[in-house]
């Protein structure tokens, strides 16, 4: 997802147990998808700039990150439980 890498997210997350909990989104790889490709249609395309920060401890990890919607940045944190 980093610089654009997006196309690269199955080797990284399951497609058959993602749970999503953005209420924008559906769950798997699918629902994900799908906002992204809605945000890009409306003009305000989602961009993984930069990596700030990735932690972990025991099976959770959060990434901070640099976002760009649209035309403006933002800082982001994605939970994952693995």
């Amino acid at each position: 997802m980093v610089k654009g890498n997006g196309d690269r997210i199955a080797e990284f997350i399951s497609a058959d147990t993602y749970i999503q909990h953005n209420p924008l989104a559906g769950d798997g790889l699918e629902g994900v998808a799908k906002l992204m490709q809605e945000m890009a249609e409306a003009g305000t395309p989602m961009v993984y700039k930069y990596v700030y920060k990735i932690l972990g401890s025991g099976n959770f990890v959060v990434s901070y990150c640099l976002v760009q919607i649209g035309d403006e940045d933002h800082a982001v944190f994605d939970i994952f439980r693995l």
